[in-house]
């Protein structure tokens, strides 16, 4: 943290180390929670289903709870920093993202498990939008690293549950493999009460006041459009794919720890692709084959998963989740595609609100659109849509910066 200290004797650089440290902890672990709800239940589907007796349409809006739950707290969240502040929002988000994943858990009714599952998620949609200020606010001076590296332990927390959930399931049982992830939440808030003491200590940076943002009627250009676009069914794909990809492979013949292994081959392939497609986005002056690339991988992940998906299944996993590296194209596009804070800030909470409203429809149309042991209905969906999404990534870089267009 680049916090000011007067005091220059041992013992005060001691305390404003570990004030540092404790900061630096807090994002990470709180970065670590914000997926881990999702991918942690993933490969358990099926003593879910046995457990809690579950059809396609409940897993379905299972699925559909992160995207929802993101928008709408997204939106809410910046009024509760307001009230509240930044530290004790936090502390109560992360509070409420351990006891809700423990409690669901121990449930045997599906009300309960939803229930608690949609608290878990709301506290992890108000994380989300809690990171940069917390980065901004702690580490003003390496804002780029500390994004990085929070950003790779959220993509971690794609990978690293799917891998366990099932070996633990069959040593300690299901409920032991869902409510250990209860752990990182529980561990967040006390860090993050640590970083509530260092921001104490630390002399508040003059506030950034936005300014200029037009009314909404006239906020909807041709590239807000398009990256609205590219968000929505970029987000759409993921956390459909994260709700029925182990379903699909066990229907194929694989095991549920080889279902876990899958989704942690999407996850990893998404992590490498949302450390490179910014690199190469920033280095490119035509990133429309950076672009492609995403798109042709997941035209040809669905397309495997369709017509061979007991056979290569590491492949067509890899290759979605590869895709998925349009979400960090996304938000480099916020900003390559405008040329002030106050634009910026209008695009970024256009694209991100009405994208996850749009993420939401993903996992609960695959879900109605499934039939018992078929999922290629909902697969063609998918192609369809990964192709909408090129077209409208097309557009974006075609698009003129938002200040021009309007």
């Amino acid at each position: 943290m680049d916090a000011i200290c007067t005091d220059t004797s041992p013992r005060a650089r001691a305390s404003a180390l570990l004030l540092t440290a404790g900061s630096l902890l807090a994002i990470v672990l709180t970065a670590a929670t914000l997926r881990i709800a999702v991918t942690s239940t993933s490969p358990l589907g099926t003593w879910l289903v046995a457990e809690l007796q579950l059809g396609p349409s409940q897993i379905g809006f299972i699925g559909t709870l992160p995207p929802l739950c993101f928008c709408v707290l997204g939106l809410a969240t910046p009024g509760l920093i307001s009230r509240f502040g930044i530290h004790a929002v936090a502390i109560a988000a992360m509070t409420t993202c351990a006891v809700a994943m423990a409690a669901r858990s121990q449930t045997g009714s599906f009300a309960i498990y939803a229930v608690a599952t949609a608290m878990s998620l709301a506290a992890m949609g108000v994380g989300n939008v809690l990171l940069p200020p917390l980065t901004k606010q702690h580490f003003p001076a390496h804002q780029d690293s500390v994004t990085t590296t929070y950003i790779f332990t959220l993509q971690l927390g794609m990978v690293v549950p799917p891998l366990l959930a099932v070996s633990l399931a069959e040593s300690w049982g299901w409920r032991t493999s869902l409510g250990v992830w209860a752990l990182v939440p529980a561990l967040a808030a006390p860090a993050l009460a640590v970083a509530w003491r260092a921001a104490l200590r630390t002399p508040a940076p003059r506030p950034v006041e936005i300014t200029g943002v037009q009314p909404s009627s006239r906020r909807w250009t041709s590239l807000t459009i398009s990256l609205t676009i590219v968000m929505g069914t970029t987000s759409l794909t993921t956390y459909t794919i994260l709700a029925w990809l182990p379903d699909i492979v066990i229907h194929a013949g694989l095991t549920p720890a080889q279902a876990g292994s899958m989704v942690a081959v999407f996850g990893a392939a998404g992590l490498a692709a949302t450390l490179a497609v910014p690199r190469w986005v920033a280095r490119a002056s035509h990133p429309i084959a950076i672009t492609s690339s995403c798109s042709v991988a997941y035209l040809v992940g669905f397309l495997g998963l369709i017509h061979a998906p007991g056979q290569h299944t590491w492949l067509w996993a890899a290759c979605v989740g590869w895709g998925s590296g349009m979400f960090s194209f996304t938000l480099v596009m916020i900003n390559r595609k405008t040329r002030t804070l106050a634009g910026a800030a209008t695009v970024s909470g256009l694209v991100q609100g009405v994208g996850y409203a749009i993420a939401a429809l993903g996992p609960l149309g695959f879900g109605l659109l499934t039939r018992p042991e078929c999922f290629a209905p909902g697969l063609y969906v998918m192609v369809t849509v990964a192709v909408i999404m090129y077209i409208a990534t097309v557009f974006t870089l075609r698009a003129p910066p938002f200040e021009s267009a309007r």
